[in-house]
């Protein structure tokens, strides 16, 4: 439910995104099914926002995740799930 919550909040604006996006973004490998697929839809909702937010957080979530010491895998997993919303407008 915690994740819901902030999802929801922020998609509205509530709150910023900056200081939650590490663990959402683990939580892209979560076991639980109903978990990832929040996860996905908070970055798919953002990735739709003019303002690029993923491109804006991907250096504070690389850092975190590069300290977090997660697998690999799980790594490689959750990078490449967000960096399929950048676009290269250049």
């Amino acid at each position: 439910h915690t994740l819901m919550v902030l999802t929801h909040l922020i998609l509205n604006d509530m709150i910023k995104v900056k200081g939650q996006v590490c663990e959402i973004a683990v939580s892209l490998q979560d076991k639980e099914a109903r978990i990832r697929d929040m996860a996905r839809l908070l970055f798919f909702e953002l990735s739709k926002r003019s303002n690029n937010p993923i491109y804006n957080l991907l250096p504070d979530i690389v850092s975190r995740l590069s300290q977090m010491g997660i697998r690999k895998d799980d790594f490689r997993s959750i990078m490449s799930f967000l960096l399929g919303f950048i676009k290269k407008d250049r």
